[in-house]
């Protein structure tokens, strides 16, 4: 085969095989470099995501544990208001049962006479 300068390779147009080898290694090797930034943008990513979800779970702990004391506190709060309401009943019960005991004495004395 015939060698051909560089020169006139870019008058003529044409390529040696040489050269077309250095061309297609020198754009393999921008093309594996943009591959290994892309991968590094996605692990990035990847990490960045992770995170965010690492935080969201945290708060997600915290935001449970503070339904949990709510939870016993309201609980506390209906047990005391189901004695409030035992004893307000009961207060009630004795006052109608006095209340019929009058009735009846009275009923007893409007009737004798």
């Amino acid at each position: 085969m015939k060698k051909v300068s560089k020169q006139k390779e870019k008058k003529n147009g044409t390529m040696s095989i040489n050269g077309l080898a250095q061309e297609m290694r020198f754009g393999f090797k921008e093309v594996h470099g943009a591959i290994v930034k892309t991968n590094e943008s996605i692990e990035n990513l990847a990490v960045a995501t992770k995170k965010g979800f690492d935080s969201v779970s945290e708060r997600f702990d915290a935001v449970d544990e503070r339904f949990d004391k709510v939870e016993t506190r309201l609980g506390a709060v209906e047990s005391g208001l189901d004695g409030i309401k035992n004893l307000l009943i009961r207060d009630h019960d004795n006052r109608i049962e006095r209340l019929e005991d009058k009735v009846r004495m009275l009923n007893t004395l409007v009737t004798k006479k």
